[in-house]
């Protein structure tokens, strides 16, 4: 049997990965200075942002997290004022997390930060920014499939700022491309010849 130190260079991908991981991680931290949220915390709340109250099983679908750590995650953030649980409209065994007004301004806050930060890292760089959002992106939806979990609406690409499409044509355009993804990581084989 082959283990790990005698093939360090099979390895290399794991620790790319690893290493990318706590660089994010830092930099993520870092940004946020003193920041009453932490990454992760932020991560949480953007989503709410982005896509309205949700349950914990969706929040999970939409990031690939335990139940457990979301549950924990928004319990703390309840208990700072961050965040409340609602009842869900059409289904009262289930509870839905939404972001309060103090909640919203503190991301409001912590993404402008983020934003400032984001352009100057690509400005330091020849990376385009639709270049790292491809490759995030594709990585994400990969590692996904690979894990069976449910792929998530990509975004970026179909934003809500086309004006010529409604939002249920918005999602629609978002559910195609993650399936031509798909499509193209089960036939990859006939891509490449």
């Amino acid at each position: 049997m082959q283990r790990y130190r005698d093939n360090p260079r099979g390895s290399s991908l794991l620790l790319e990965a690893w290493f990318l991981n706590q660089v994010v991680s830092r930099w993520m931290t870092d940004r946020l200075g003193d920041s009453p949220v932490s990454p992760d915390e932020l991560g949480l709340c953007a989503a709410l942002v982005l896509h309205g109250d949700a349950a914990t099983s969706q929040i999970c679908d939409l990031t690939g997290a335990a139940t457990s750590t979301i549950a924990s995650m928004g319990n703390r953030l309840a208990g700072r004022g961050l965040l409340e649980q609602i009842p869900h409209p059409n289904d009262r065994r289930v509870r839905l997390w939404r972001l309060t007004s103090a909640g919203g301004e503190v991301v409001h806050e912590a993404m402008e930060r983020f934003a400032e930060a984001y352009r100057s890292l690509l400005a330091a760089t020849a990376l385009r920014a639709e270049q790292a959002r491809s490759g995030l992106n594709d990585l994400e939806q990969a590692l996904r499939h690979d894990l069976d979990l449910p792929q998530r609406p990509l975004l970026g690409d179909c934003t809500t700022e086309d004006s010529e499409l409604t939002p249920a044509e918005q999602q629609e355009l978002r559910q195609f491309r993650q399936w031509l993804i798909h499509r193209r990581g089960r036939h990859s084989s006939e891509v490449t010849q």
